[in-house]
Order: structure tokens, then sequence, then C-alpha cells
């Protein structure tokens, strides 16, 4: 008679039987085989950029145009610096624009100086300034000064005030305000305009005494005191 057929998994039971393992020793397991490192089929090809680095090392890249640089720089709150330092973060970031204004003469008429002067009629009139100046008998005052009048007998004194209102009279906006002090820029002046008659700021520009003003001009620079007639917004 032939032998029992026995199945796998009873021959594997028999086995284990005839030879245990010794007792803590968990089953072998089969170790799968490790996963193969990635290859590349050729060397690594370098980083390439669209164009030469630098061209011409000899030409300096063409700056941002200045009125898009104040445009968004008049959106940043830096303090401290009101305008005065965001103008000069401004002329740092486009160098173009320092440049052209090194020792270029201003593009608009000089203020007057302090002091009194004699007009052609005769008459003494004085040129103010922010500093106190002593007022001289028969002088003619220009409305607006702060005035000192001494009660122990010292001349009277008279200065433009550290902080007035400029009032421009604007061709379809009505009246233009805004407060200034010796040191406020022109930059600000147009800022301030452009947000008075809702334009963009690289359209607005102000004219004093028929002249374009520069950004970097102050109110004290300008001689604006007085004068406030004499500036007008245009737009291009």
């Amino acid at each position: 008679m032939s032998a029992p057929k026995v199945s796998a998994a009873e021959r594997l039971r028999i086995a284990r039987e005839k030879n245990p393992l010794p007792s803590g020793v968990p089953p072998t397991k089969t170790a799968s085989p490790a996963a193969a490192p990635l290859q590349l089929t050729g060397p690594a090809a370098p980083l390439r950029l669209a164009g030469p680095a630098d061209p011409n090392p000899s030409e300096e890249a063409a700056p941002a145009p200045a009125s898009d640089v104040y445009s968004q720089l008049a959106a940043m709150t830096v303090r401290p610096g009101s305008a005065a330092e965001r103008l000069r973060l401004a002329r740092e970031a486009n160098p173009l624009e320092r440049r052209q204004g090194e020792g270029a003469a201003p593009a608009y008429p000089a203020g007057p100086t302090k002091g009194v002067v004699r007009t052609e009629a005769g008459e003494l009139v004085l040129l103010p300034c922010y500093e106190w100046q002593e007022l001289p008998e028969g002088v003619s005052v220009p409305p607006g000064l702060d005035i000192e009048m001494p009660l122990d007998g010292k001349p009277r004194q008279a200065r433009i005030p550290p902080r007035w209102q400029l009032k421009v009279s604007t061709a379809e906006h009505g009246f233009w305000r805004h407060e200034v002090t010796r040191s406020t820029s022109a930059l600000e002046l147009r800022q301030s305009a452009a947000a008075h008659v809702g334009l963009p700021l690289d359209v607005v520009r102000l004219r004093f005494a028929g002249a374009l003003v520069e950004d970097a001009a102050t109110v004290e620079e300008l001689g604006l005191f007085g004068r406030e007639r004499e500036v007008l917004v245009v737009t291009q």
C-alpha cells in the first residue's frame, strides 16, 4: 500500500516538533530587499539662468522710476521719519534720481532770506523766518506770524509759527489744506495734494512761482509762508 499523502503544513509542524527553537528566540523572518537608492542616468545638470549673469559689468542696471519708488514708500509707515525719512529711503533706492539731483540747480526760485528790507517806496518790510527776529519801529509785519511783546521794555520779536496751515486753491476740488512745519518736504505735500484731488501720486506735481518743485525741497527752503497763492497743483 502507498503511504498517505501529508500536506505541506503538516510536514512543517512535524519538522518544528523535531527541531524546536531555543526559548525567547523569535522565528526568523525573511528580510525584504532594501530599496535601491535613486540613481541619476547621467551627470547632474548645472542650474542655468535665462541669460548672462552680468552682461556688461561697466553699466549699471536701470533703476526703477522715482515715481514708482515714491508711490510704494507713500504706503509705508516709517518711524521715526515722516516724509524726510521716506524721501531719504527713496533716494537711496533710486541711485539714478540721486545722481541727477547732486549738484543740480533747484528748479524753483529761492525763498526770501530773513531780515528787514526797504522797498522801492521806502517801506520797511520784515522777511520772516522760523527764528525770532527783532521788529524795528515802523516795520510792516506779514499776517500769521507769532508776535512776542515783552513787558520789560525789550524789542518786539516775530517768527513764522512752528506749525502752520498751507492753503492752496485748486481748479476743481476747492481748497487743499495741509499742516506744515519748516521741514515738511515737497514729497509730503504732493502726497497730500494727490489724496485731496483723488489721483495717483505719479500724475500729480506741484508748481511754485511757475517752476516744478523737487520732492527734496522743504517748506523752509521754498519760502512758502505767505506765498501760498504761487503754489499750483498740476496733473500730467
